[in-house]
């Protein structure tokens, strides 16, 4: 897990543990659910939690990264044939892993 690599432990891992949630509209309550992905919503944690779980996308990566929010952005210098091919290699490299960080289990992300 993740969380406990990234050195989480304790109550902030139970706290994600098996959550459930229902909705209430006009005093009439839903059944309680369990929340099978993403964080808590409104949070302090959610960007934290959203930045342990794509912290190691740029291993291997030789262009720039820019990790803010639910946004990733590559770019470098792109002016001689050799920038223009290492910038499409670590897009090759990149699009795989944001894919698999957004489809794990316990986030939830924008389609690429």
């Amino acid at each position: 897990m993740k969380l406990r690599g990234s050195g989480y432990s304790g109550l902030f891992v139970v706290w994600l543990k098996d959550r459930k949630q229902r909705i209430c509209i006009n005093g009439t309550k839903s059944i309680w659910q369990i929340v099978l992905s993403g964080v808590p919503q409104g949070s302090i944690s959610g960007p934290i939690l959203f930045l342990i779980y794509i912290n190691d996308l740029d291993q291997g990566i030789w262009n720039w990264i820019l990790k803010v929010a639910g946004d990733i952005k590559i770019f470098g210098e792109v002016s001689t044939t050799s920038q223009h091919q290492k910038l499409q290699q670590d897009i090759v490299l990149l699009v795989p892993r944001a894919a698999n960080a957004v489809q794990h289990p316990k986030m939830q992300g924008n389609a690429f």
